[in-house]
């Protein structure tokens, strides 16, 4: 080794041997400080997860239960989307009306009508096709013309068809498509 390689290793080795233990140790366990923007990304999606934990039940719970699922095409979905009063017991009134309870309801949705839309459905009584085995239409529709007088469109017009209020039955037959104009366009008119 030459002079100038020797005095100048002389010299590194006593620089190394006069540096601190502590700071030896120091930078041996360093480790990179993560970056801000991981730490923001970090914390935006565990307030997300927080938001949405706490949210979906919250908006699960405040919808309509209806809303949950498909509404029934045709009738049945013209009838559970309509403008109506609902009640949990249907009186006699003077007034002519249309009252219907869709299947697994426990009350009535009424909508008030004029006498002649009254008579004019109460006059579809059994004109509609014959229900096969009691076919289920995913509703029970009354009619009264004002006079306490309740009758079904769903089933023949005979004395033993008619009630003083609101009562059983299984569909003998299927509304006649004059039938569904007709309570289609009180539903519609009901809305305003």
């Amino acid at each position: 080794m030459t002079t100038d390689k020797k005095a100048y290793a002389d010299a590194l080795m006593d620089a190394v041997g006069r540096i601190d233990d502590g700071l030896i140790t120091e930078a041996a366990s360093y480790k990179r400080k993560t970056p801000g923007y991981l730490k923001a990304a970090i914390g935006m999606a565990a307030s997300f997860l927080i938001l949405f934990t706490v949210m979906i039940p919250v908006l699960v719970r405040t919808l309509p239960r209806g809303s949950q699922s498909a509404a029934p095409s045709g009738l049945p979905g013209v009838l559970a989307s309509a403008v109506a009063s609902t009640v949990s017991s249907v009186e006699p009134v003077g007034q002519p009306r249309i009252i219907w309870q869709l299947d697994g309801e426990d009350v009535y949705h009424v909508i008030n009508v004029s006498g002649s839309t009254a008579s004019a459905l109460c006059a579809q009584s059994g004109k509609g096709s014959r229900s096969e085995g009691e076919k289920e239409q995913g509703f029970r529709l009354w009619v009264t013309d004002g006079s306490g007088r309740f009758v079904t469109p769903q089933l023949s017009a005979s004395d033993g068809n008619v009630g003083c209020g609101v009562f059983d039955y299984g569909e003998e037959y299927e509304l006649s498509p004059q039938a569904e104009r007709i309570i289609k366009e009180a539903v519609k008119t009901a809305k305003g």
